[in-house]
């Protein structure tokens, strides 16, 4: 096998430029906010946004495209505002972000194929596999 045909068309393959997209879409923003403006604290929150929103542009049809962006949107503004009011106290703080994170992490499991997970999960049957053969 000749690895330098392989990584070529790595190299040309849509998800190296995705992937790159994505990457410069997140660290530009801080980079230029701390270069340009000297603010290194804006940067790093836009750079947050940019990686929230990457996460949803992906390639799919474009119907749910905007209800996509809609709801990341939505729920990046009241995550901030359920943060903001909660960082008076570091353990008000504590107890709105470990809840948002598990609420944000649990549809993102749940929608791997639109299938449900399954406790304990099951071993999959190999059609012909252990069989005897007829």
């Amino acid at each position: 096998m000749r690895y330098s045909l392989e990584i070529r068309k790595f190299i040309y393959s849509q998800y190296f430029f995705g992937g790159l997209r994505i990457a410069l879409g997140v660290s530009l923003p801080a980079i230029l906010m701390l270069t340009v403006f000297h603010n290194r604290e804006l940067g790093f929150t836009i750079a947050t946004g940019a990686l929230g929103a990457s996460v949803v542009d992906m390639p799919g049809p474009l119907k749910y495209k905007h209800n996509e962006m809609l709801a990341c949107t939505v729920i990046g503004f009241l995550s901030a505002l359920a943060t903001g009011i909660a960082s008076a106290n570091a353990v008000t703080l504590w107890l709105s972000v470990v809840p948002l994170t598990l609420a944000m992490a649990a549809p993102d499991r749940q929608s791997a194929g639109r299938r449900r997970l399954r406790w304990p999960p099951r071993a999959r049957v190999m059609p012909g596999v252990g069989r005897p053969a007829s």
